[in-house]
């Protein structure tokens, strides 16, 4: 019997995978991996067979072949592997299929794949249409076959049936819609039916189109065709093609097929079979399932899922793919349409409605009409889809009348009530009430909408004409009761408070019309008619309300204003006296320090303490032993630069602002001691001393830093105390019967960072350590700070940069829990920036002295604005050298643009003015930086030193810098809370 193979190559999907095992000794040979149930109608997996496949750790692709019983599949396969059917797939010669399920050969073949090593193996499938199987079954098996496989073999005999056109007609269907999506691959058969057929090769790759799942590599598809005679004429006409491939017939004795060796075989089949090795080797792809490569416990993982989703019918088969992707392309029309609709504002009038409705749909018919499977079935669809969206439209149509009901009775409702207190005057008033009937009906009318408009218009015209007419009956009366009681009140007024005899006749001649000659010669029908009353009526209203003044509205406001007016003397003068003071009144602070101060005390050590507790509304105190408030005190600056011991620099002059002879340790709630050498002199000083000792005795925190713990020694208060400080004070701390401790891991400046507390008593190195310092100081005064420590702050500095304007608030933005970098274009992370210390010699302008050594945190090219949410330029002259850098003025622009808080202090607007970000904005600017600002588009505020408009923030100097910090923190969205 004659057998000829026609190889269909079709090679699609990049799919998912399973695994599981068993011990297997002997790999070179076939198993299992999925086998029918006893029914022939679900599949179920073999356990036996998985291991081949999950003990591979390499990228896995795999090449299946399918097609009908007894067209010789598993030969092919042998003769791909190059194995003999004793050794290879099992080759049956009766009518009933040899191949059960789906087999896999054991023993993968390695490949070198673009440059990833490749284990493929080769599936074998049990045929289409043999005896006891259901369609179903033989749907699931081709359904399988092509989601585990990177290249399916569609193995046809020369005969094709009538099954078989029917699967082309469904692929022709479907390369319909997928002709011209993207680049396609056109295989097709050759001797279908005796025609003459040819293999056309246009491109290689395919985009991912098999529902959200199927990752495409090869797609095999079909010109056009509709009906089983169109598919054999179009199939016919591309036979002519010269490149065309099939394979022969190997030997007219089938049943010796597996006895026969190549020397045997027809050598055209030979030559045809090595052809469609190097074919099937030059489309193999490694499986990939979500941009990743699957290996063999991940294949062998997802095949147990697509297993039971195919069972379940969740994998569609040939026969209902169309519908399943119709399927989905309608529910997401529907959804398009859905979620267009869903957006309107309801209620709206039912004309609009009617127009949104319309347009959704077409808009959805339009996205149906771009991305439906299949002409034929796409009607079905298409119908079903505008008969869901109708459905849609009509809960659309019932929420829109919902809507406009409770909208509408809520007018009207109000509106009711407007009518309710409009009878209800205190004093009536026909213009007043005429006013609101007014205002009602155009409000009800402007904002009821939808369609149970018309139904409360009815409504509420009758309402509004029932109310008006009980207002006009009792108006005239309420009006001529409240005349009597307004000229009895104007006769006390006039009597007794402001004794003016004019007032009280006319209210008393008043009084006497209304009770008497009224009542006398007119009835009070007459009454309302009479001129007389016309004119008292106009007089009224004009009095009791305009648009201007209702003074039914303000009547008792003013009448309480009237009695407070006419008090006494003494309790005018005194309440004017005391909202005097409210508006000029200070926030008295919740908390207060002391710091105690002398000559040649560590610069830092106090300005950054005396500046973030000031921002914060706690009181400080500063003090010194023979010193008075105004006078100064010398400051030193301590750096590390290079020689064996920290070198001593001239700092500002310190200010202080309370006196030593005054000081009342109740009064306070924290004791601060800034380093330096002038703790040697007031270590003798019994007055500090007992100061210190009073403090420990309260258990109040004292906060020391550096070379201050001599005071504490001298005290007497560290006895059993851990205690920190500059190296130099250990045998100091240990000879006071404290204990020594030392940060651990200290190699640099940047890795002093510890604040020690041992009770009541602070200590750390000196001032590297401010932001531990800060934070233990303020937790210690039982603050509690409130941020998300996700906020990240970038400085911009350079060398000269001032050394308060930088330090200050970088130590306490840190102290608060903020991440803060500071960078500078020319130098990379841990470079030193010389710093600048202006200060106020009463000269002309602010003298320049050396400061702190400063170390930038980051390198400049790691800066990335949607990195941090806020940028401080701090003063001094490193603005002009930014000012020349564009990468820094590029900066500062970008900050703006993406709506971030930018902060300038001194001479750092500079930078901003350059970055083109002041125009419009208030800001605050010493006179060096007044014609910069006004050159810059900026507006001067003259009186403020701290200046906040909108996500600016800028301030005049240093001085400034409590305000600055605590105006910078609310917009950062920190606080800090006191118990």
């Amino acid at each position: 019997m004659e057998i000829s193979y026609r190889v269909f190559v079709i090679s699609i999907l990049l799919l998912f995978l399973a695994s599981g095992s068993f011990s297997i000794d002997n790999f070179h040979q076939p198993f299992p991996i999925v086998e029918p149930d006893p029914g022939h109608t679900k599949l179920r997996l073999s356990r036996e067979g998985l291991e081949a496949i999950s003990r591979i750790t390499t990228p896995i692709s795999a090449v299946a072949v399918i097609g009908p019983y007894r067209s010789g599949k598993s030969f092919l396969l042998n003769q791909l592997l190059s194995l003999s059917c004793y050794e290879g797939f099992g080759v049956g010669h009766m009518r009933d299929t040899k191949t059960k399920g789906i087999w896999v050969w054991g023993t993968p073949i390695e490949l070198d794949i673009d440059g990833v090593r490749t284990s493929v193996f080769y599936l074998d499938t049990e045929g289409f249409e043999s005896v006891g199987k259901s369609n179903v079954y033989d749907d699931r098996i081709f359904a399988l076959a092509t989601v585990m496989s990177s290249v399916l073999i569609y193995n046809l005999p020369e005969t094709i049936r009538e099954a078989d056109i029917s699967r082309l007609s469904f692929a022709v269907e479907l390369a319909e819609e997928f002709y011209g999506r993207g680049k396609t691959l056109l295989l097709n058969q050759q001797n279908f039916c005796g025609l003459s057929s040819v293999i056309f090769c246009k491109g290689n790759q395919l985009k991912k189109w098999w529902m959200r799942h199927l990752d495409m590599s090869l797609m095999l598809m079909f010109l056009e065709l509709y009906q089983v005679n169109q598919i054999r004429d179009s199939l016919a006409v591309m036979g002519d093609n010269s490149t065309a491939f099939s394979l022969p017939q190997p030997h007219l004795m089938r049943t010796k097929l597996c006895d026969l060796k190549d020397d045997d075989l027809d050598p055209m089949y030979v030559k045809k079979r090595e052809q469609l090795k190097e074919l099937v080797a030059s489309v193999i792809r490694p499986k990939i399932v979500q941009g990743k490569p699957l290996n063999g416990k991940e294949f062998v993982s997802f095949l147990e899922q697509i297993l039971e989703a195919l069972n379940k019918g969740e994998i569609p088969t040939t026969g209902s793919l169309v519908e399943v992707f119709n399927k989905g392309i309608l529910e997401r029309c529907l959804k398009l349409y859905s979620e267009r609709m869903g957006k309107l504002g309801l209620p709206m009038p039912e004309q609009f409605l009617q127009d949104a409705h319309e347009r959704s749909q077409e808009e959805a018919m339009k996205a149906f009409d771009e991305q439906h499977f299949g002409r034929h079935h796409a009607k079905r669809s298409a119908v079903q889809l505008d008969e869901e969206m109708k459905e849609v439209y009509k809960n659309v149509i019932m929420a829109n009348e919902y809507q406009s009901s409770r909208l509408c009775e809520a007018l009207y409702t109000k509106c009711e009530d407007r009518m309710d207190q409009l009878q209800v005057l205190r004093l009536p008033s026909m213009a007043k009430f005429n006013a609101g009937f007014l205002q009602c009906n155009q409000s009800f009318d402007r904002e009821c909408i939808g369609p149970s408009k018309a139904n409360y218009e009815q409504r509420m015209v009758k309402m509004m004409g029932k109310s008006r007419s009980l207002f006009i009956k009792e108006y005239n009366q309420r009006l001529f009761n409240w005349l009597v009681a307004f000229s009895l009140i104007m006769v006390v007024v006039g009597r007794f408070i402001m004794k003016f005899i004019l007032i009280e006749m006319a209210a008393w001649i008043l009084f006497i019309f209304l009770e008497t000659y009224t009542r006398m010669f007119w009835s009070a029908e007459s009454l309302y008619y009479n001129p007389v009353w016309h004119f008292i009526v106009a007089t009224w209203e004009t009095l009791v309300y305009s648009p201007i003044l209702d003074l039914d509205r303000w009547a008792i406001p003013i009448g309480c204003i009237v009695a407070l007016w006419i008090i006494n003397a003494y309790i005018q003068g005194f309440f004017s006296q005391l909202f005097s003071q409210g508006l000029n009144m200070e926030p008295v602070a919740k908390k207060s320090s002391l710091i105690i101060c002398g000559d040649y005390m560590e610069d830092f050590e106090v300005m950054v303490p005396f500046h973030v507790l000031q921002a914060f509304g706690v009181r400080v105190d500063c003090v010194s032993p023979t010193k008075l408030p105004g006078d100064k005190c010398i400051t030193a600056i301590h750096d590390l630069l290079g020689f064996e011991l920290y070198t001593e620099l001239r700092g500002h002059s310190f200010s202080l602002n309370s006196n030593f002879d005054e000081v009342e340790v109740e009064y306070y709630d924290a004791l601060i001691i800034p380093g330096g050498r002038f703790t040697e002199l007031l270590s003798v000083d019994d007055k500090v001393l007992s100061i210190v000792k009073e403090f420990a005795e309260a258990g109040k925190p004292i906060a020391t830093s550096c070379h201050s713990q001599l005071l504490l020694a001298a005290a007497g208060v560290l006895k059993g105390k851990k205690c920190t400080a500059f190296a130099s004070m250990k045998p100091v701390i240990e000879m006071a019967g404290g204990v020594w401790w030392e940060q651990p891991g200290i190699r640099s400046v940047f890795d002093i960072t510890a604040c020690l507390k041992d009770g009541n008593i602070l200590s750390s190195i000196g001032w590297p350590a401010h932001a531990e310092y800060l934070k233990v100081l303020f937790e210690s005064m039982g603050a509690k700070i409130h941020t998300n420590n996700s906020t990240s702050v970038l400085f911009l500095c350079g060398d000269y940069v001032e050394d308060y304007e930088i330090n200050v608030p970088f130590r306490a933005l840190q102290a608060l829990g903020c991440n803060v970098d500071a960078v500078t274009p020319n130098k990379k992370k841990g470079g030193a920036c010389v710093t600048a210390i202006n200060d106020d010699e009463e000269a002309q302008v602010f003298s320049e002295k050396p400061g702190h050594n400063f170390f930038v945190t980051a390198n400049w090219d790691d800066i990335r604005v949607y990195d941090y949410d806020c940028v401080i330029v701090p003063g001094g002259r490193s603005p002009e050298l930014l000012v020349m850098d564009e990468k820094a003025v590029t900066l500062v622009k970008e900050f703006a643009e993406k709506n971030k808080v930018i902060a300038g202090i001194g001479q750092g607007k500079w930078l901003l003015a350059a970055a083109g970000i002041l125009k419009g904005k208030r800001c605050a600017a010493s006179h060096g930086m007044k014609v910069i600002v006004k050159m810059a588009g900026g507006e001067l505020e003259e009186s403020e030193r701290c200046v906040s408009d909108g996500k600016l923030v800028t301030v005049t100097g240093w001085p400034a810098l409590p305000a600055f910090i605590s105006e910078l923190s609310k917009l950062l969205g920190l606080s800090l809370s006191f118990e």
